[in-house]
């Protein structure tokens, strides 16, 4: 019998790379699980599933949720990013779970006016959500103010807001919210 145990070589148990599956991000429908994969590739280049050992946080669980050993639930539509931690090591990736087509619908074009608008209709589009109508400048100042402020704008700042009509003003003028 070999007493000597296993051998160790300095840095083969460093990680160089920690992969997800499903990579970037993961597409899915409510009520459906899937199984996270996530692979070590370490210094001296064997790679190991160590699902079972990693650190799963969610952002949003009322998007999904995901249990201790990797099992990603959908559970309504929406977006919420996904954290997985193994021994010092961070990855993200995005859960996106789209709202149930309905039959024989056909999603719209939408013309995007900015490189803004562009992103934010491609997302939309993947998540089967069709954008609201643009708000007119009383609803978008609203929106706004209650957004990053948490309470609704004045009489005086509304009518305020509402006289400016200057293109060069520095406030924001109303767009697709």
């Amino acid at each position: 019998m070999d007493r000597q145990g296993a051998t160790y070589t300095p840095g083969s148990g460093q990680i160089q790379d920690l992969s997800i599956s499903p990579p970037d991000f993961a597409v899915m429908a409510v009520d459906k699980a899937t199984q996270l994969k996530v692979t070590a590739t370490f210094a001296d280049g064997s790679r190991e599933d160590i699902t079972p050992f990693c650190d799963f946080q969610i952002t949003d669980d009322a998007i999904a949720t995901v249990s201790p050993l990797g099992v990603l639930n959908a559970r309504q539509p929406g977006d919420a990013g996904l954290t997985v931690l193994y021994r010092g090591t961070v990855r993200a990736i995005r859960v996106l779970v789209p709202s149930p087509t309905v039959k024989g619908a056909k999603y719209p074009t939408i013309a995007a006016k900015n490189p803004i608008d562009r992103e934010v209709f491609a997302k939309l589009k993947l998540l089967n959500m069709v954008p609201s109508e643009q708000s007119s400048d009383l609803e978008f100042l609203r929106r706004i103010t209650i957004d990053t402020l948490g309470i609704l704008p004045t009489p005086e700042e509304a009518r305020a807001f509402l006289a400016d009509q200057s293109p060069t003003s520095v406030r924001i003028r109303s767009t697709n919210c």
